[in-house]
């Protein structure tokens, strides 16, 4: 409300009072709050009024309200860890980010990432931006591992084997070019139902000679989201060659050497990473930077202390997990500290594109360019 959120802990309200990064352990009891950067606002609205900052720990007294014990630190944990790993694992896939985005109708969707990190874009004439998967040769097929899956709206649709097989599989074209293979071109990659790729996966432009996309292993017409399903339909693997999945980049690896793309007399190279600005404070430079910045005790893997309990740990009349220096539980201040109010601004609206008709198909040809000339 009033771009202020809190979060609900038992009786207490925790009301973050700045760009705060906290942590609520509910796997002990009474549960315990850690203010890993920035501060907190706890208050019950009647008995407890306090302010935790930055590596402060407090525990609350389940039996007595607005009694509570302050630790002057924060423990490790592998949840904070298991958030820094994700982070850096984010940054990295960020750091490949193109322009290719930027006349889509979502450029924000995090399957772009995919995208960027594990092939490179060209700008092919007449056509606009194409993507294709890095560290494969001209024989690769994007459909050589998958499954079909069936949907109960839409029946059986193609479900990539691949890292990165969202977008290309659900919205847009494969289009195969002599020497070079295959290229995606992105196309109605907008939100909701809006492309073709669930008919029963995208659309194919033109094939090398003697091709054949995958067929749907059974006629099985979708059901209606109300309609009884009489019983579980197979998930059916497609595994045409173990070569096709091979030569892809490991997250964390080197990227493989982009391939110069040679069309209509041009040889075409792949579009360079651009650096995108970050914006300032926890939010903007990511979890693991605001850590290491003012806790970084709280990353320390020497230190951690697992999250989730042993199963089988848990006894009568006894907590689990991380227990603070002893100190005696203690009434809130009567007085409240000073705090500021965080008022977030609000997101970019990007409208959504307007529907396109179609659905997936086999052509023997891809259309004509916007140059005239034909694909090679």
């Amino acid at each position: 409300r009033g771009g202020q959120y809190s979060v609900r802990l038992g009786a207490n309200a925790v009301i973050p009072a700045d760009s705060a990064i906290f942590r609520i352990n509910l796997d002990v009891n009474p549960a315990d709050l850690a203010v890993t950067h920035g501060s907190v606002h706890v208050t019950d609205g009647q008995n407890l009024a306090l302010d935790i900052h930055t590596n402060q720990s407090v525990r609350f007294d389940s039996e007595s309200a607005g009694q509570y014990q302050l630790v002057q630190s924060v423990a490790a944990d592998t949840w904070d860890q298991w958030n820094s790993d994700r982070d850096q694992a984010l940054a990295t896939l960020e750091e490949n980010a193109t322009t290719a985005r930027a006349s889509t109708g979502n450029p924000d969707d995090a399957a772009w990432n995919d995208l960027d990190y594990y092939g490179d874009w060209y700008n092919v004439p007449g056509y606009g931006m194409a993507w294709a998967p890095s560290g494969v040769s001209a024989d690769w097929d994007p459909f050589g591992q998958g499954y079909w899956g069936y949907y109960t709206t839409i029946g059986y649709t193609w479900i990539s084997g691949y890292a990165w097989g969202w977008w290309p599989y659900h919205c847009g074209a494969w289009n195969w070019f002599g020497g070079f293979g295959w290229m995606w071109f992105p196309g109605n990659c907008g939100f909701g139902y809006f492309g073709g790729g669930w008919y029963p996966y995208s659309t194919v432009w033109r094939c090398p000679p003697n091709y054949k996309t995958p067929q749907k292993p059974v006629n099985i017409p979708p059901r209606g989201p109300h309609q009884r399903i009489p019983r579980p339909e197979p998930l059916i693997a497609v595994n045409r060659g173990p070569q096709f999945g091979d030569g892809f980049r490991t997250l964390g690896g080197v990227k493989p050497t982009p391939r110069v793309f040679n069309y209509d007399g041009r040889s075409i190279s792949a579009a360079e990473s651009t650096i995108r600005v970050r914006t300032t404070g926890p939010i903007g430079e990511g979890f693991t930077a605001a850590i290491m910045r003012t806790n970084p005790q709280v990353l320390d893997r020497s230190y951690l202390r697992s999250a989730i309990p042993a199963r089988g740990s848990y006894q009568p009349g006894r907590s689990v997990g991380y227990v603070p220096a002893p100190q005696a539980y203690r009434p809130a201040p009567a007085t409240i500290s000073p705090r500021s109010t965080y008022t977030p601004s609000a997101p970019p609206h990007i409208a959504a594109p307007a529907p396109a008709g179609g659905g997936g198909h086999v052509s023997a040809s891809a259309p004509a360019p916007a140059g005239g000339g034909r694909p090679r």
